[in-house]
């Protein structure tokens, strides 16, 4: 479905405002956290079902608060 195609009452414009929300979240956690895998080596597999493919549930991240950079001068 396409943004322009909703008729109904399920697609509220509202939807464009979360995923900015989300987009800006993700930001933020990239840019103040540092985060790896707790067990450390490769990624875990995909779960695939049907079509989709999903990233593992189970996986766990482990996250730290970046250090502020100090200047030297």
């Amino acid at each position: 479905m396409w943004a322009g195609e909703c008729t109904d009452f399920l697609c509220s414009p509202g939807r464009f405002f979360a995923a900015n929300e989300l987009k800006a979240l993700l930001a933020f956690i990239v840019i103040h956290y540092d985060f790896k895998l707790a067990k450390g080596g490769p990624r875990p597999e995909n779960l695939y079902f049907a079509e989709n493919v999903a990233p593992n549930p189970t996986a766990e991240l482990m996250f730290r608060k970046r250090q502020p950079l100090t200047s030297s001068a």
